[in-house]
């Protein structure tokens, strides 16, 4: 009986002392500043261990933040090593289904910038038809990131507009050049038509440039619209 009463108070006294270590934990957290990224970082990795046996519900804000500042820190790789852990942790936990939703949102907009940002397109668009799917309306931020990604896509035709448009100018600065040296009193009516030539050149290769580069401003602009219509009407 003795040592049944003296196990329970062993458990007692290290719950107690455990809740009291957590709250110490969540009180430095809270010392933190919002926009030290680095130092939210420092402290997630510091107290990991200890984390993991804490209740979700209790350290939520804390885990969210962590991703958070992986993200604004530019650890894009980690944040996705990260994310979908997380993710599966919110759907198995005993907040499912009642855990605010703006965090998953939240959760999976970064997701989506951070697959953006290493490349992956075809990763970061399924990811946003993701988003644009659980959320009830779209945002501009959403919209934003969209546009982003379609113009990022069709970076490939501006680099070939690009090339045309460099191919002009360089013909407008030649032909410059060779007026200069070519024209001599003898031939000094010839100098209005290259002068022509080199600004035709010129206006030419500028509209080759920035032409195409508006066009798919405003066709990425237009696919984004039409990507969460689609989706979201789903």
């Amino acid at each position: 009986m003795s040592e049944e009463v003296t196990k329970k108070n062993c458990n007692q006294i290290m719950k107690e002392d455990t809740t009291t270590y957590e709250q110490e934990i969540i009180r430095e957290y809270k010392r933190i500043a919002e926009n030290n990224t680095a130092s939210k970082i420092s402290f997630f990795k510091k107290y990991e261990s200890f984390l993991d046996k804490v209740p979700l519900d209790k350290k939520l804000n804390i885990v969210v933040d962590f991703q958070l500042a992986l993200f604004h820190n530019g650890e894009f790789d980690q944040y996705l090593i990260r994310c979908d852990d997380l993710i599966n942790c919110l759907f198995d936990s005993d907040l499912f289904p009642d855990f605010p939703k703006h965090i998953l949102e939240e959760l999976l907009f970064h997701k989506a910038a951070c697959q953006l940002n290493l490349y992956h397109y075809r990763k970061s668009e399924q990811t946003m038809k993701a988003l644009i799917v659980i959320s009830e309306k779209s945002t501009p931020t959403h919209h934003a990131l969209l546009s982003h990604l379609f113009r990022t896509k069709r970076k490939f035709h501006n680099f070939r507009a690009r090339g045309f448009a460099i191919t002009l100018i360089l013909a407008a600065a030649i032909m410059s050049i060779w007026s200069a040296l070519a024209i001599t009193p003898s031939n000094i009516v010839l100098f209005p038509i290259y002068e022509m030539c080199t600004i035709v050149l010129l206006l030419s290769g500028t509209m080759a440039w920035i032409g195409p580069m508006i066009y798919h401003h405003h066709c990425a602009h237009q696919d984004a619209k039409k990507f969460i219509a689609k989706h979201q009407s789903k």
